[in-house]
């Protein structure tokens, strides 16, 4: 995993660009955009595919007997979608492809709530740790 100063490394390898502009200013100028500047470098860089795997392995042992071919199906566009992007957002699973297998993507695939709820936990380990700030 990347840790907090492997970010920040990389954040100063893209600001030193411009050595006028630091990570605080953007964020005042671009709050949506500025303040998650690792989660868009993680986007760039994806995921080990093996971490990715381990972090859903739990989810599949927990609950292999009761998944069906679409909901396996639809494990295995999410794996593949964190391993290319290293996450995915809560509104990206309603749009294509995640609709695809289903117009209401995981709540028309996966009728149990613990198993969706245990998913979303999933997909929370895969989001970029909150920075500590040292100002």
């Amino acid at each position: 995993p990347v840790t907090n100063s492997d970010m920040d490394d990389l954040i100063k390898l893209v600001l030193v660009q411009d050595s006028l502009v630091d990570l605080k200013l953007l964020h005042e100028f671009f709050p949506d955009t500025a303040g998650h500047l690792d989660f868009a470098i993680r986007r760039i860089i994806g995921m080990d595919a093996r971490a990715v795997e381990s972090l859903f392995t739990d989810f599949v042992h927990q609950y292999a007997s009761q998944l069906n071919s679409r909901q396996i199906q639809f494990l295995n566009m999410l794996k593949n979608h964190i391993r290319l992007y290293g996450a995915i957002q809560v509104e990206e699973l309603y749009k294509a492809p995640f609709t695809a297998l289903h117009s209401s993507s995981i709540d028309g695939i996966f009728s149990d709530e613990k198993q969706i709820n245990f998913l979303f936990d999933v997909l929370d380990r895969f989001k970029p740790a909150p920075r500590l700030s040292n100002e």
